[in-house]
């Protein structure tokens, strides 16, 4: 595809559906599949394709994971066999819905505990993509994670893994967001 990827990457409740849908009103293509926002948590919408968040929870099951897994997985376990399906349906989502697009954007937090994998697929499909890293502080994303799901200690827990497996983007990363 000769056009231009953003790919969005934080956790749940970082300020990612915020990011997202500023670019969306930019102009920036997220796919017209998207799901639908839930009042008191994100009434505006994720900002989340999704057949693309579908697959993802699929391929992390079919590797006994969660996008709230904080376990290591295996040793190169994004070429493992068992993800080849998802990434042909990944590819295909990507082909139908963006390849038309001059800019386009996902934003799904399961893509930070994917994000090797996820390289791999953009790379074979021949997209250039540009990494953004949305980051809230831990105090805060506690208190937020009370509104949706109880377990503010877990979810600082998790900011500590997750954020730090990104930096296989230290050569590719091209912005940080940090929502106070």
């Amino acid at each position: 595809m000769n056009n231009q990827a953003i790919i969005i990457l934080g956790i749940h409740r970082s300020g990612t559906s915020a990011t997202t849908g500023m670019l969306h009103c930019l102009g920036v293509t997220l796919g017209k599949k998207l799901y639908a926002g839930h009042a008191n948590i994100n009434a505006k919408g994720y900002f989340e394709h999704s057949d693309l968040a579908d697959t993802n929870e699929e391929a992390l099951l079919a590797l006994y994971s969660a996008w709230d897994d904080i376990l290591p997985k295996h040793t190169d376990w994004w070429k493992c066999k068992e993800l080849d399906h998802y990434a042909q349906k990944i590819k295909g989502y990507l082909r139908k819905d963006f390849s038309q697009a001059a800019v386009w954007a996902v934003k799904d937090p399961r893509v930070c505990r994917l994000l090797p994998w996820w390289i791999n697929i953009m790379d074979a499909e021949g997209i250039e993509a540009k990494y953004l890293i949305v980051i809230r502080p831990p105090r805060s994303l506690s208190v937020l994670k009370k509104t949706r799901w109880f377990f503010p200690g877990k979810i600082i827990f998790i900011m500590g893994f997750a954020l730090p497996r990104c930096r296989i983007l230290d050569s590719q990363l091209d912005a940080y967001i940090h929502h106070i």
